[in-house]
């Protein structure tokens, strides 16, 4: 629009766009929607872990103490670097930040599951030491304060020490 007086706000989703105003956002949302590189998934927390979950089938929120173990260790609201790993076959995705203090799965029911999935085995690393079948990609990521994790699709890290 030529607004140089305006502060830029970040487009809330991918907050690589800047923007002088709301209208000016939504003016442009039509063509930013096509490269704005969020996804919304709902990992589930893993305990110590293992396999078994807390989690409520019916709306795929965290619940309980699985959920207060996370709050101790993590800071919500924060901009941070995850592996995403593939598993055999098509199955949960292993999600977590290089000290561990983060880690969770997205479930194959996410909605965005095949999406993170095609995206690490077209451009992932192979785990060669451990697991030559797997792949992983480290991403950007937001973890929000209800725990769902904002995945940067478009903003990857070549990263291959942990």
């Amino acid at each position: 629009c030529g607004n140089t007086e305006a502060k830029l706000l970040k487009c809330g989703a991918c907050k690589s766009v800047r923007y002088c105003s709301t209208v000016c956002q939504k003016r442009d949302w039509g063509n930013h929607k096509k490269s704005c590189s969020v996804l919304k998934v709902y990992p589930i927390y893993e305990k110590d872990r293992a396999i078994n979950t807390n989690i409520s089938l019916l709306t795929g929120k965290v619940t309980g103490h699985m959920k207060k173990a996370i709050e101790n260790s993590v800071k919500t609201n924060e901009d941070m670097i995850v592996k995403i790993q593939t598993s055999l076959g098509l199955q949960d995705l292993s999600v977590y930040n290089e000290s561990k203090e983060y880690y969770a799965s997205i479930p194959t029911s996410d909605k965005n599951h095949r999406v993170i999935n095609d995206r690490i085995l077209k451009e992932g690393l192979t785990c060669a030491q451990v697991h030559p079948h797997l792949k992983k990609l480290y991403f950007k990521a937001h973890l929000n304060p209800d725990f769902s994790l904002n995945v940067y699709i478009n903003c990857t890290h070549n990263i291959n020490s942990w």
